[in-house]
């Protein structure tokens, strides 16, 4: 009824068709779901996201990063400060992170 805007996962071309009557929104930048997503949104109001695996895993290793340096900025403070046993803490948990261990002392997630 409104025209449909879809990408082709494979070719990556995007294809577009008109409203009918003239009535409705031009479909220009914004991407419509799958057809399987509309339905499912239509019938019971869930909405279905695209993941992207690539990207998720690229965040998850960026905020990690970003966590460890955080800690070494602490753990600095903590020795220029005399707080040698904090300071042995954080190094505690800055060594379990960079062995992979889950568990996480402070609870901080």
């Amino acid at each position: 009824m409104f025209g449909e805007r879809m990408q082709d996962p494979e070719t990556g071309i995007i294809t577009s068709t008109a409203a009918y009557g003239g009535l409705g929104a031009e479909r220009e930048s914004a991407m419509d779901a799958q057809e399987i997503a509309r339905w499912l949104r239509f019938f019971s109001g869930g909405v279905v996201y695209d993941v992207d695996l690539h990207k998720n895993r690229y965040i998850a290793n960026k905020n990690m990063k970003k966590d460890l340096a955080e800690l070494k900025g602490k753990m600095k403070w903590a020795f220029a400060n005399s707080q040698n046993r904090k300071a042995e803490q954080i190094l505690q948990v800055i060594e379990a992170v960079e062995m992979q261990e889950i568990t996480d002392p402070f609870d901080r997630r």
